[in-house]
């Protein structure tokens, strides 16, 4: 039998995985999940911001910087908190 994507049962298309089902289905069968939440507590806003500030702005635009970094501290927070439960 050949294993493809699910589909949904609605629009025929694939269906993707949220990065929270993802995670906690790596951290039921990887102990080094663990290790790796527990650093992701480390991640600073600050940081990230600092980083994405060496970007060149040709590379990437202010709009661009500020996507980027809400979306990394909110799947941050999002991992973080679907693993304390």
């Amino acid at each position: 039998m050949v294993w493809g994507p699910r589909r949904s049962r609605r629009h025929g298309t694939p269906r993707t995985r949220s990065i929270l089902s993802t995670s906690r289905d790596i951290a039921s069968i990887c102990d080094g999940a663990k290790i790796w939440l527990e650093r992701l507590t480390a991640v600073e806003e600050t940081r990230l911001s600092g980083l994405l500030a060496e970007v060149p702005p040709h590379r990437l635009s202010e709009i661009g910087r500020e996507f980027t970094l809400r979306l990394l501290m909110e799947n941050r927070r999002r991992l973080l908190e679907g693993n304390e439960t």
